[in-house]
């Protein structure tokens, strides 16, 4: 049985000049990461509305930063926050 991939939900991107020379975030993420972890990396874009994987199919999820103030309470935002209140639920 394979293990469920490491979830990065990206919620933003890095400003475009630390981008240039360092990445985005999910590359961060991998990068801070590194051999402590050998499985699966997947991303997943929490702005688009490409439904998200089940709860129950990733073994950790990471959330970026984002330049968007939760006082926005954007469409993408309030689904986001229901899938980690449903991750949370689930355990």
């Amino acid at each position: 049985m394979s293990r469920r991939p490491i979830l990065i939900l990206r919620a933003g991107d890095a400003l475009g000049e630390v981008r240039k020379v360092r990445g985005d975030f999910p590359k961060w993420i991998r990068d801070i990461v590194g051999d402590a972890w050998d499985g699966e990396w997947h991303e997943h874009d929490v702005r688009t509305q490409t439904p998200l994987p089940s709860v129950d199919d990733a073994a950790a999820w990471v959330i970026t930063g984002s330049s968007s103030s939760v006082t926005e309470r954007a469409p993408w935002m309030l689904r986001t926050e229901e899938y980690v209140r449903a991750g949370a639920s689930a355990g």
